[in-house]
């Protein structure tokens, strides 16, 4: 995912990101300029952040408070993408545990443009999950 110009990410507004389910609020947000990339948040309601989900090329990064860190890939990875009709319906994600994902994960993460308030919070997350990762032994 070697783009020239760094991602820019802006928050799909609409009536679920109002909406609690198990007791968080899911912000959605889209890539302008690569739209098939989406990162999703998750935040209580002290409106900290409780889990972060990052979807680039089918691939996954996805870091929850009680899991951690782990990397994944969707059903759609790997299908036939000239069959029509293949890549409608919801996704299925299969965990990976994939390090060069996650470090090509954490760099889209740490080098893209997000809105308002999410920059901040986005970056200090990426830099502490960064933070003593062995980024050179497992890749």
């Amino acid at each position: 995912m070697n783009s020239p110009d760094p991602l820019d990410f802006y928050e799909i507004q609409s009536k679920k990101s109002q909406e609690l389910i198990d007791g968080l609020r899911k912000i959605s947000l889209a890539c302008s300029n690569h739209p098939e990339i989406f990162c999703f948040l998750w935040f209580d309601p002290l409106n900290q952040l409780k889990s972060m989900q990052l979807i680039f090329d089918e691939k996954l990064v996805q870091w929850t408070q009680v899991k951690g860190l782990v990397s994944g890939e969707t059903n759609r990875r790997f299908q036939n993408i000239f069959k029509k009709g293949i890549l409608k319906g919801s996704r299925t994600i299969q965990e990976t545990r994939d390090p060069q994902v996650l470090k090509e994960g954490i760099t889209i993460l740490s080098e893209s443009i997000f809105p308002g308030e999410y920059k901040q919070i986005i970056h200090n997350s990426v830099q502490e999950l960064s933070k003593g990762f062995p980024w050179e032994n497992q890749v």
